[in-house]
């Protein structure tokens, strides 16, 4: 009736009158207030609740009958099973299980959700456990009448008639809380089960415990106390990287105890506002001044070391008194050593607190982290995954040995230093102490036996004797200050010599003009002006300055290796950006692995490569800097002294025949309006598709500046009379880079002209199988001062023809193009002794653009030549240089021709027969078979000004000197051992004049040779990363080269491209990309169908 009556009220039914329940009207509002805070309960947890209810309603009316004393329960905490629901014990019968916990009732995720927002507890509840019970009681009946079943027990612990059951009855504790303070006036038998459930909880929490710590001890390494013991557990390969790391460790944490108690005395000495020792004798100096003088100095208002013409001295007149020069000398040094000593002081917390970051062990996992990853690059593919993760974790556990073990031993050691300093000097006091209390007899006689020992006679000595300060001789001199002037004697202090004169000449030279140029002044000029000296001496600081170029460069490099790049046009139209890579971690672990290394970076010692001889010169060029001038001459002849008269007037001259001179504010005018104009037409060009705004901006990038072209002249020793060669740079005025753009746009047209060749080499290759005509010979012509000489008009008008023509598919670029090039030549300023000229005729030398100008425009003319002299064989042309082959009765009719296509482009003869020089070949015309011979041509006034091996230069300068130099004679004379023999003997002796060793130069050279006679495939090639050092004697090469290799991955195969690092590093081998596909209407698309073209290199 009970159950009915709840069930009815939990579901909402119709439920039975209350009188025909056996409970009064308390325990009736208790169970509809019950009821009702269970309508939003899901139906599962409405089931149970209703059963709870029902038991505790029953249990709580139920008579009180009688039941057997049961015996006392025991629960035995080392098992670990659950007593089975249900189940009963046997009275006197002791349980070797534990109780029951409390258990979970399945509730749905849903449920549990409802319970916790209605304000329910769902574990440790008292229906939970009610439930437990009511479940326990519904099983079969007991085996036997002795037997106690878990309902009957709850049974026993009901409260009294009349009362309602609390509800905090049968509340458990929480793990690890005491039972509530309401559970100590519960019976006896329900305190029973409380103490069980409480036992349980507690042994559940021991057997987790000791889970855990089983789990842990399966899982961790065996315990080490030394890292020396573990580190034979490490892979073989692995085991010089942690002895490194460790010995790395070791060393820096030595460095940061020194630094750090370094910085405590420094500190100390700060406090109490002394000096340091050596800032304490540097500041005690005194001067050697006459004392006449010391009696009659007067103060200076400013001290200065030299005086400008019309200056002098000016003297305090406010001071009263003589002034004390000693004083103030010791003053002014005082604070010297004082600033000295602040200095020193800073920059030693700044050392102390480098070491103390660096030897922390996070910085420290860091770096043997970074060690590891390199080690992982080249041995990855033989290590599992699991095998790295463990690692890894050995890894951690070998570095928290070193730190245990390390760190107490270099306190260790830095006491036990300090205890060994102490007693050293408690020593030396003692001794100091028994040596002055010694006899005087036998102290005399050790001196004696000191003053034996030095060289010389008794008396006054012509060169002083030293003695160490420890002697009893030095002792008594200290003692007596006139024994060692008279013997000449002085402790501890060496005698300066004087310093020899440097050789020069003498001051009556200045000034004149008729001088005889000293044989020391021409032997320092013979160097060349490629000889560098070696100055600058290498440091650890700009050694590691280089590693952020080589990590910015290797970001790079993987930044667009793993993006596909487009077809680049222009690409030294390019703008300077902030632009930076995305760091890679395997580069960023690299560079620190570099960092870390080079920190204990030591340059060798410098070995200066120039004398006192070299000194004597430049000395001498010095002092008469204004009556010459050192010019280099033109053909490669060197240097020459001039007059410095001669070099303004021919300047002046060279510069009034293809310019006049403007004002300064002209040129700003000028400069200001061609700017707007070039803007705007970059405007309308960007608008109307002809060029991207990139380019644009790349033309423009200069235009906040004014800068103009410098202008000088080159000798030319060679023409009679010497005249000078006009030389304009201008790649630091503002309109250079347009001149780059231009460069680049036209290479494409200059490629495709038929009759121009870039070197002897195209010709050689045209001359191999060429057999000429009977009746032919060979010519060679140039063109008369060709850069001066071109008139602009009709230059404008030819290459604006050709450009059109070339671009006929794309009017508007060549359009562009034609305007662009006027708008160069408009703006052409040079500067000279602070005027600026404004050039209006010829092209100007020094301007980029200008060599791909005269030879387009002379391609115009080749095209005329060969369309009128249809008996030309041959016309090859370097840009004013050209090699012809025609009938040798046509000499005349040719010499006419190449002269009427326009009057300032006078072309002259230079040689013509059967054998002519042209540029380096010497041609001979064969007379058996008609094939042409050369050789290597030499000309007369060649110095052979190689680069002198003395020079600053890395030693692959020199070695590429000798390959290149043999390669250039073994392409020049071809099919002629005998030349090719003689050329190379003669190359050596040169070499040997200029410091070579001729055997080292021959070797390489017939290595050299060997590879050209016997080419073997080619093979790929890795793709090099540069590490940017300026070259002295005193950088150690070998000490950065072994770090760069040591933490690179090795070459990869080229024939398994999945071995490849995630990113590269200095060793890694290139892996071919596909080539990007060209653009047919790219103006700079000049590719041939069908051909092979370079595939771009991958990392």
């Amino acid at each position: 009736a009970v159950r009915i009556r709840l069930r009815a009220l939990v579901l909402g039914d119709a439920a039975p009158p209350l009188e025909e329940l056996c409970c009064d009207d308390a325990e009736s509002n208790q169970l509809d207030v019950e009821s009702n805070r269970t309508q939003s309960y899901d139906p599962q947890v409405r089931h149970v609740m209703t059963v709870s209810l029902a038991e505790h309603v029953a249990v709580s009316l139920a008579p009180v009958a009688p039941v057997a004393p049961v015996a006392p329960v025991k629960a035995a905490v080392e098992s670990e099973e659950e007593l089975e629901e249900g189940e009963v014990v046997e009275e006197g019968e002791i349980l070797d299980e534990p109780s029951p916990p409390v258990k979970d009732v399945g509730y749905s995720a849903v449920a549990r959700k409802r319970l916790q927002c209605s304000g329910l507890s769902v574990p440790f509840s008292s229906r939970v456990f009610a439930t437990t019970s009511t479940f326990a009681m519904e099983r079969p009946a007991p085996r036997a009448n002795s037997m106690i079943s878990a309902a009957a027990l709850r049974s026993r612990s009901r409260p009294n008639e009349g009362h309602p059951h609390p509800a905090h009855a049968a509340l458990p504790a929480p793990p690890g809380l005491p039972a509530p303070a309401e559970a100590q006036n519960m019976p006896s038998s329900q305190q029973l089960l409380l103490q069980l459930v409480q036992s349980q909880q507690v042994q559940n929490q021991l057997l987790q415990q000791q889970m855990d710590v089983l789990r842990q001890q399966t899982q961790t390494p065996t315990a080490y106390n030394n890292p020396e013991d573990m580190l034979g557990t490490f892979d073989p390969s692995l085991q010089p990287v942690l002895k490194e790391w460790a010995r790395d460790y070791r060393n820096a944490l030595q460095q940061h105890v020194t630094q750090a108690n370094l910085q405590q005395k420094y500190q100390d000495i700060a406090v109490s506002g002394e000096l340091h020792k050596q800032f304490q004798d540097e500041s005690t100096r005194s001067w050697q001044w006459p004392q006449a003088f010391k009696a009659n100095a007067q103060e200076l208002t400013t001290t200065s070391a030299l005086l400008e013409e019309g200056q002098r001295d000016m003297y305090r007149a406010d001071v009263a008194g003589p002034f004390d020069i000693e004083a103030a000398f010791r003053a002014m040094r005082r604070r010297h050593a004082q600033e000295c000593q602040s200095f020193v002081f800073a920059y030693q917390r700044q050392c102390a607190a480098f070491f103390e970051d660096k030897v922390h062990p996070t910085k420290q996992l860091i770096f043997l982290e970074d060690r590891f990853l390199c080690w992982q690059q080249k041995h990855g593919n033989l290590v599992s995954a699991q095998a790295k993760t463990r690692l890894q974790e050995q890894l951690k556990v070998f570095a928290e040995l070193v730190f245990r073990t390390e760190h107490p031993k270099a306190m260790s050691k830095q006491e036990k230093d300090k205890e060994s300093k102490q007693k050293r000097k408690d020593e030396l006091t003692k001794a100091e102490a028994e040596f002055r209390i010694m006899d005087v007899n036998k102290l005399l006689a050790m001196a004696v036996l000191e003053f034996a020992t030095l060289s010389g006679k008794s008396g006054t000595q012509k060169s002083q004797h030293v003695v160490p300060t420890t002697g009893a001789l030095a002792y008594f001199v200290k003692q007596h200050p006139d024994l060692a002037k008279k013997y000449n004697i002085s402790v501890g202090s060496t005698v300066s010599k004087p310093k020899s004169k440097p050789m020069g000449s003498n001051d009556k030279d200045r000034g004149r003009s008729d001088f005889e140029i000293p044989t020391y002044v021409l032997a320092y000029l013979s160097k060349g002006g490629k000889f560098v000296a070696d100055r600058c001496a290498s440091s650890a600081a700009k050694v590691l300055t280089s590693i952020s170029a080589l990590e910015r460069s290797l970001n790079t490099a993987v930044f667009f290796d793993r993006h596909a790049l487009e077809p680049t046009f222009f690409r030294r139209c390019h703008l300077r950006t902030a632009w930076k890579p995305k760091e890679d971690p395997i580069i960023s672990a690299y560079g620190r692995l570099l960092r870390e290394e080079l920190s204990s970076y030591s340059p060798r010692e410098l070995v200066k490569n120039e004398d006192f001889i070299d000194k004597a010169a430049r000395k001498w060029l010095w002092q008469h800097r204004r009556e010459i001038s050192v010019v280099d001459c033109d053909k490669n002849l060197g240097d020459a002294i001039v007059p410095k008269h001669w070099v303004r007037q021919e300047c002046l001259r060279l510069l009034e025949e293809a310019s006049y001179k403007v004002s300064r504010a002209d040129f700003l005018d000028s400069s200001a309006n061609l700017k707007f104009l070039l803007d705007s037409f970059l405007q309308q060009s960007v608008l109307a598709g002809s060029i991207s705004t990139r380019l644009a901006a790349f033309i423009r990038k200069d235009f906040g500046s004014n800068n103009v072209g410098s202008f000088r002249l080159r000798v030319k020793l060679h023409k009679s009379p010497v005249v000078g060669r006009p030389i304009m740079n201008l790649s630091k005025a503002w309109f250079s880079p347009l001149s780059v753009f231009l460069t680049e746009a036209l290479a494409p047209m200059l490629q495709r002209q038929l009759h121009v060749i870039q070197s002897s080499q195209d010709l050689v290759k045209q001359l191999v199988d060429c057999v000429v005509p009977p009746g032919f010979a060979l010519f060679t012509f140039d063109v008369r001062n060709l850069y001066p000489s071109i008139d602009q008009r009709h230059f404008l008008s030819v290459i604006a023809s050709k450009v059109r023509s070339f671009w006929s598919s794309k009017p508007s670029f060549g359009a562009m193009i034609v305007k662009l090039i006027e708008f160069l030549l408009a703006v052409q300023y040079v500067e000279f002794e602070a005027d600026i000229w404004h050039v209006q005729s010829g092209l100007p030398t020094g301007l980029q653009a200008s060599v791909v100008f005269a030879n387009l425009y002379l391609a115009a003319f080749d095209d005329f030549l060969v369309q009128r002299c249809s008996w030309i064989f041959m016309w090859k042309r370097y840009i004013d240089d050209a090699f012809a082959i025609f009938p040798l009765d046509s000499k005349d009719e040719c010499l006419q021709e190449l002269n009427i296509w326009h009057p300032n482009i006078v072309w002259e003869m230079s040689g013509s027969g059967m054998a002519v020089n042209f540029l380096d070949l010497s041609l001979t015309l064969q007379m058996g078979d008609h094939s042409i011979c050369f050789e290597t041509f030499r000309k007369p006034q060649n110095a052979y000004l190689y680069l002198p091996r003395t020079s600053c230069h890395p030693p692959s300068v020199f070695k590429a000197l000798v390959i290149g130099e043999t390669q250039r004679l073994h392409r020049t004379n071809r099919k002629n051992a005998k030349a090719f023999a003689k050329h190379l003997d003669l190359f050596f002796d040169k070499l040997q004049h200029r410091g070579y060793c001729k055997e080292e130069a021959r070797r390489l050279a017939m290595q050299t040779v060997k590879k050209l006679e016997c080419p073997t495939a080619s093979q790929q090639q890795p793709r090099k990363f540069f590490f940017r050092q300026q070259y002295s004697s005193s950088l150690n090469v070998s000490v950065i080269k072994r770090v760069l290799k040591k933490h690179a991955a090795p070459p990869a195969d080229l024939g398994k491209p999945e071995t490849l690092p995630a990113a590269p590093l200095p060793s890694v081998s290139p892996e071919p990309a596909p080539e990007p596909a060209a653009k047919v209407d790219d103006p700079k698309n000049t590719k041939t169908p069908g051909k092979k073209t370079k595939a771009r290199q991958k990392p």
